[in-house]
């Protein structure tokens, strides 16, 4: 199954210092039934804590969070037969 890894961002308040901020939610499409996906693992910027999250289905594999910054974002899906995908976006 070839999946991709999709993402939004919008512009969120400013940071308490002033720094502007984004935010950002991740996900893969395409995601139903038939997908078979059983999870998903981002890695983020090493600067986040943590940097490595896992998401399942009962969450739509989506994630959210803040940024100030552009990076690259990497996502590895698993499927349920244990095949893997890996999957990259810039984060802007």
């Amino acid at each position: 199954m070839d999946v991709q890894l999709r993402f939004t961002s919008t512009p969120a308040a400013p940071g308490a210092d002033g720094t502007p901020l984004w935010d950002v939610t991740v996900w893969v499409e395409p995601y139903d039934a038939s997908s078979n996906i059983r999870s998903v693992t981002y890695y983020l910027h090493p600067t986040f804590q943590p940097a490595v999250v896992t998401r399942y289905p009962t969450d739509n594999f989506r994630l959210d969070f803040a940024t100030w910054g552009s990076f690259e974002l990497g996502a590895l899906v698993t499927f349920n037969d244990g095949s893997t995908q890996y999957l990259t976006t810039t984060i802007q």
